[in-house]
This record gives C-alpha cells, structure tokens and sequence, in this order.
C-alpha cells in the first residue's frame, strides 16, 4: 500500500491484513499508527520493508 492509502486507512479505521512472501501472515486489524518503517496493528510492530499490507475484502 501507498503511504496515502495507509493513511486513508487509519483515518478511516479501515481493516488491514498483514500478508509476508504472498501468504497471510495475520488477519491484522485497524492501524494504530504508523510510521515511515513500521505499522502497529492490535500492538504488534510490523516493519514495512518486510510485509505486504492489504485493505481486507468483504466477502459476497
């Protein structure tokens, strides 16, 4: 995600899943804040250069 999508997505309390190598690595939950390296997401501190961050999909 793009810096202003993160930032859309804390404004927004967007729900965020944190996916690594192409595979979920948690189901994440809304940002809490970010910075320029890392995301916290439910407390836990992800470092941006090592995950992927997608903005959840609601099923049909």
């Amino acid at each position: 995600m793009k810096t202003s999508e993160l930032n859309e997505a804390f404004l927004y309390r967007t729900h965020v899943e944190v996916w690594q190598d192409g595979e979920l690595h948690d189901y994440g939950g809304q940002i809490e804040r970010h910075t320029k390296y890392e995301i916290v997401i439910n407390g836990m501190h992800y470092q941006k250069h090592a995950f992927e961050f997608r903005i959840k999909k609601n099923s049909p």
